[in-house]
């Protein structure tokens, strides 16, 4: 029984936002992530430097890991620039994953680092490369200055747009760490802000509230979760005054600040629209795709690896079939990662009700979750099979 406690409390301290969640789901609101390596996919514990925010709106946080590279930095007194560049590291094969290399958390060239991470992010290869081409453009501009040839000026703000629950903000992460690590961005830590960060109910203060932020973000990036929010029409709304104020900013300090605005792909026109001079300020335009089955499944099994759970092979396959009737009709709430995180939520609970009665359960039953489990999970968070919600 002292065992079942243990995960009883184990659950409890989840709860709490003392046990590391799943890199593309919600952290809670203040919360610091945990600390630790990823076994098979290292990458879904991104190391961030110093991020704050509210932790609003659909945010896909991803938990720190122990010495981020902002942090080294700022023991050393270097500035991240300092260190020497090394070629920069292809992608590889998915199949060649397994294969590669552990990081070398020692090392000081942290562009590769950030780049194989990225690549080790089951469903984001597309977006994984279009962070590499945006790397690699730096480091030609890099080597076009020191020919003495003229260097096109680079804007790095960006657009995310797409569901919920694939990874905008672990991305975002990621992308202010590499722009940290080529020296296009004085240290690219990531300030994470919604609508309620920057908007507040009297004139004169969302100017300022909105300025704070754009501060705190400056030399790294700023990042603007459910940015669609700042288009709301209305007497008395402040939105506009924030947008105003980002967009000066975005220009005064293009060389020292980046801004991410992201949102689901249809809302985000809304802001966009909503001033005339958004569009040419955004350049690049990031669009995140819904999760298909195989990376979900694979998502599951390493949050569930994390949490010293794994799936038996019935667990899975009752996984498996009821994400190919989920992803074919997504019930109202579907949100890709930070769904499969309920489910692992419910069938641990599930779990622990069917073990709660057992003297003494073996090692194997305590970190095994059956069929049943994962069944019950998947009725409870989205009806039974076939049926409503």
């Amino acid at each position: 029984m002292i065992a079942i406690s243990a995960i009883a409390e184990a659950i409890a301290s989840r709860r709490r936002g003392e046990v590391v969640r799943l890199a593309l789901d919600r952290e809670p609101a203040g919360g610091a992530g945990g600390s630790g390596q990823w076994r098979r996919h290292e990458a879904f514990a991104l190391a961030r430097p110093a991020v704050s925010g509210s932790g609003a709106g659909d945010r896909d946080p991803v938990p720190d890991t122990a010495g981020s590279d902002d942090q080294a930095a700022g023991e050393t007194g270097a500035h991240p620039s300092a260190a020497p560049l090394a070629p920069l590291r292809e992608r590889p094969h998915r199949r060649d994953l397994q294969a590669a290399p552990a990081v070398d958390l020692s090392d000081p060239e942290r562009l590769n680092r950030v780049l194989e991470e990225l690549d080790a992010l089951p469903g984001l290869e597309a977006v994984a490369d279009q962070v590499r081409a945006m790397a690699q453009r730096v480091l030609v501009d890099k080597k076009r200055r020191a020919a003495g040839l003229a260097v096109t000026p680079m804007e790095v703000h960006a657009i995310f747009a797409g569901p919920p629950g694939t990874g905008k903000t672990t991305v975002a992460r990621a992308w202010g760490r590499v722009l940290g690590a080529l020296g296009r961005l004085p240290r690219g830590h990531v300030v994470e802000v919604s609508r309620r960060d920057l908007v507040a109910g009297y004139v004169g203060q969302t100017a300022e509230r909105t300025a704070a932020k754009l501060d705190e973000a400056r030399g790294g990036v700023l990042f603007i979760d459910e940015a669609y929010a700042l288009a709301k029409e209305g007497a008395g709304d402040f939105g506009a005054e924030a947008t105003e104020e980002i967009l000066k900013r975005m220009e005064d300090e293009r060389d020292n600040l980046c801004v991410i605005a992201a949102g689901y792909e249809r809302e985000i026109d809304l802001f966009l629209d909503s001033n005339p001079g958004l569009r040419s300020r955004f350049a690049r335009m990031v669009r995140f795709a819904d999760y298909p089955a195989e990376a979900l499944i694979e998502i599951a099994r390493t949050q569930a690896g994390r949490l010293d759970y794994n799936l038996d092979a019935d667990a899975d396959a009752v996984l498996r079939r009821r994400l190919a009737a989920l992803l074919a009709a997504p019930p109202t709430g579907w949100a890709n990662a930070r769904s499969i995180r309920q489910v692992l939520d419910q069938a641990i609970e599930a779990q622990v009700t069917r073990l709660a009665d057992r003297p003494e359960p073996s090692r194997e039953e305590l970190a095994t979750l059956t069929a049943v489990d994962l069944g019950l999970a998947l009725a409870r968070s989205f009806g039974e099979p076939g049926g409503g919600l």
